[in-house]
């Protein structure tokens, strides 16, 4: 293998535009699949990995997250392993691993560096072992994915495909934030929106986080789902039996997916509010509204705003930890800390806790969260183990 050590790691759009030298391209790779009908007119590796990543949706996180581990692992195959990316063996993939643990200094800068030179090098420093597994979890996907549309014949990380990541090990549950710290964090920026009540921005800034934080754990969107949410998207259908009207929300999921999610009274009451405060009346807008408006967005503008990002309702949830976490800390420090600890996926597992320990049944928790399997759902509840306790705490030997 040809080490090309000073050959300067190049980005997937700089490739696009520059091209790939023809032996590299993966037109005759050895691993290209052959005597069957192909499901994509991709030709070359680089264009296989377009077609790949256009299957999630632009702007996502999954989408950034993929993007950033292939567009780095595309560039070391043509500097180091020097062949075509459908030509790579299980050795070659091996020697990434490796590469990942230790990658030379002059593929290295730190992420402000980067930024402000706008010259792109693939990593930070030596991936940490979670990184590295990541990394492998995404590369696995993109060959799985190539080889089911008949573009690759194999895929060389085959070998390592029983040790699956996306679920989490026995032992290692997902965090969430317990129902008594929730409701305290709810106090807290309760009690800041009444304090900073009529002053303007900064009221407003308050409420958005008070409704952010409310839906994300009655409902157990994802922080995306919700930043592209539009007020259109919010419908009702009245229940025969109780004649009330129960709220729904459709939301683009994972896979393009189009669903509905149940909103419950909590959330729409936080919706509603909000929107009333940031100067939209919830009943006569615009259905392109975004449900969560950017600062300085009031009124008959609202109808016109682009929808924030994910990054941005990440923000504003750690935001308001921080907020909770600084008014509980004289009081409550233990529940400062979880607080401080906390990040936004927590509330997606703090709901389903919640659900699970108010005997929701558990298809029921996994279509709102539209989990492709219930074991996804069963991990993240936390349920057995408080059964566990309760059976074992009978015994009074």
């Amino acid at each position: 293998m040809h080490e090309v050590t000073l050959h300067s790691p190049r980005t997937l759009q700089e490739l696009a535009t520059s091209g790939v030298p023809e032996e590299l391209s993966g037109r005759d790779g050895r691993n290209r699949a052959k005597d069957v009908c192909p499901q994509i007119t991709a030709q070359t590796d680089l264009d296989a990995i377009g077609v790949w990543l256009n299957e999630f949706p632009q702007g996502g996180s999954t989408r950034r997250s993929y993007l950033k581990e292939v567009q780095r692992f595309y560039a070391w195959v043509l500097a180091y392993a020097r062949k075509p990316m459908s030509s790579l063996t299980r050795e070659d993939l091996s020697a990434y691993q490796a590469f990942m643990r230790k990658p030379p200094s002059e593929w290295c800068a730190p992420r402000s560096t980067r930024k402000e030179s706008g010259h792109w090098q693939p990593f930070e420093g030596p991936l940490s072992p979670s990184s590295q597994a990541h990394a492998v979890t995404v590369l696995n996907a993109l060959f799985t994915y190539l080889v089911g549309v008949n573009y690759l014949a194999g895929n060389p990380l085959a070998a390592v495909r029983g040790k699956r990541r996306g679920i989490p090990k026995p032992g290692k549950l997902p965090k969430f934030i317990p129902l008594h710290t929730f409701e305290r964090l709810l106090e807290a920026l309760q009690s800041e929106c009444e304090r900073l009540n009529g002053l303007g921005q900064e009221h407003v800034e308050l409420e958005r986080m008070l409704m952010v934080v409310r839906v994300l754990a009655n409902t157990g969107l994802r922080r995306e789902e919700l930043a592209n949410a539009l007020l259109g998207d919010l419908y009702p259908e009245r229940d025969i039996i109780s004649g009330a009207d129960f709220w729904f929300l459709t939301v683009t999921g994972k896979g393009d997916k189009i669903e509905p999610v149940a909103v419950n009274p909590a959330a729409l009451a936080a919706i509603r509010r909000y929107l009333r405060v940031a100067g939209v009346d919830p009943d006569k807008a615009d259905p392109l509204t975004p449900l969560v408006l950017k600062l300085r967005v009031h009124g008959i503008a609202a109808g016109l705003a682009k929808p924030t990002t994910d990054q941005t309702i990440y923000n504003i949830v750690r935001k308001a930890l921080s907020i909770g976490a600084d008014i509980l800390l004289g009081d409550h420090p233990d529940e400062a800390r979880i607080l401080r600890s906390a990040t936004p996926h927590w509330f997606r597992h703090t709901f389903t806790t919640i659900m699970s320990q108010l005997g929701t049944p558990l298809p029921l928790i996994q279509h709102q969260l539209r989990h492709e399997s219930i074991a996804t759902t069963a991990i993240y509840t936390h349920s057995e183990k408080h059964e566990l306790y309760r059976a074992v705490a009978k015994l009074t030997l």
